[in-house]
């Protein structure tokens, strides 16, 4: 049995951002899509969405960029 600390942790097959995006709800999405002085909230919004169900092919040129 090994006793390096970092043989007990466990890999994953999974995307770092698949773990974070677990943990992301709409609550906190509206929070960030505020953030632009509250302008296009709904359109932050919805790309925010996207992005969190990893539909990552939204140009950074657009909307969120702006509370990102």
């Amino acid at each position: 049995m090994s006793t390096h600390p970092l043989d007990r942790l466990r890999s994953s097959d999974r995307p770092l951002l698949d773990l974070i995006f677990d943990r992301v709800d709409d609550a906190m999405l509206l929070e960030i899509a505020k953030l632009d002085y509250g302008d296009d909230v709904e359109i932050h919004l919805e790309t925010l969405r996207q992005i969190r169900a990893n539909n990552i092919q939204v140009s950074m040129q657009l909307p969120p960029s702006e509370v990102l």
